[in-house]
């Protein structure tokens, strides 16, 4: 009897700790890398909203926003009208608030990395969406598709000008590279 119960006590054990190497696996991280360009026309305020819809166009979560906006901007219509319009944000949590807010970027290099448990965002397909303020109402809305899921991905971003196109020298952001891991 002795001998069962060890050997029953092994296989619980090992089952255990295969179940949590396999939670660990389903830990994904999402990378968002992007040129902000330094423009010489205005000096844009560069307010920057990250974050997820589903393919419907249904808001899923914010990754990432900038400081200014997310404790009072978000309530000026003129910035990031479409994260503002979809986040909800006067309604979220104090501690969402604070693990998706940062510093507004400054011009070049810029990287940021997301951790995304199964549990806060399921495997699935989904819209990444950034969108940067440069002045008065003109805002820069840039969005991709991605896969969350089992395999890596990557991709390209298109944009849309709200308004319209403000920026005679190009756009404010360059060389988005949106990567699931």
């Amino acid at each position: 009897m002795p001998f069962r119960f060890i050997i029953l006590l092994f296989a619980v054990f090992t089952l255990n700790g295969s179940h949590h190497s396999f939670s660990f696996s389903r830990n994904r991280t999402i990378e968002v890398s992007f040129q902000l360009n330094k423009v010489t026309e205005i000096h844009p305020s560069c307010q920057i909203a990250i974050w997820l819809e589903n393919p419907d166009g249904k808001y899923v979560k914010t990754l990432f926003v900038s400081e200014y906006l997310s404790y009072g901007g978000f309530s000026k219509s003129e910035i990031c009208p479409d994260w503002s319009g979809k986040a909800n944000w006067n309604h979220t949590s104090r501690e969402n608030i604070d693990a998706a807010t940062g510093a507004t970027p400054s011009t070049g290099d810029i990287h940021f990395k997301f951790h995304c448990s199964e549990e806060t965002i399921p495997q699935g397909v989904y819209i990444y969406m950034i969108e940067v303020h440069l002045i008065e109402n003109y805002n820069e809305l840039y969005k991709g598709k991605i896969e969350i899921g089992k395999k890596k991905n990557e991709s390209p971003a298109s944009v849309i000008y709200l308004p319209e196109k403000f920026l005679k020298e190009g756009n404010i952001l360059s060389q988005i590279k949106v990567k699931v891991h």
